[in-house]
């Protein structure tokens, strides 16, 4: 088990690798922080109960260490705050993985940004 700290070192030195590969041989990156059940403002009854409250806390603070060291790096896109809307329902079926319903809005979202990359 990592701390929220140790977590957070790892995804930043896993993209600064990534990026200098990727940028040696030119080639388009993205960085995608995914959404958790963590990560939602309002969690459902359910996935309050896949989730302790130690994981939610752990889980928060280390996605806020990575969005303060990568909000300005243009590659990054932070999804994990895709699911902020009530209407949703329950997405999650453990703590990180998504039933159908999720992975098609996560789905739809990254052809978007890739889209308008390409539309540029």
């Amino acid at each position: 088990y990592l701390n929220p700290q140790e977590a957070a070192t790892n995804y930043l030195e896993t993209v600064n690798y990534v990026s200098i590969i990727l940028d040696e041989l030119k080639i388009k990156k993205y960085f995608i922080l995914q959404p958790m059940a963590f990560s939602r403002n309002e969690l459902t009854s359910n996935e309050k109960k896949l989730i302790s409250n130690k994981n939610i806390y752990s889980g928060r603070k280390t996605y806020r260490l990575i969005t303060t060291k990568l909000s300005n790096n243009k590659s990054f896109i932070d999804m994990s705050k895709i699911f902020d809307n009530k209407e949703y329902g329950q997405l999650f079926y453990d703590m990180g993985h998504l039933g159908d319903k999720g992975n098609v809005i996560v789905g739809r979202k990254i052809s978007e940004v890739i889209a308008n990359d390409f539309r540029q």
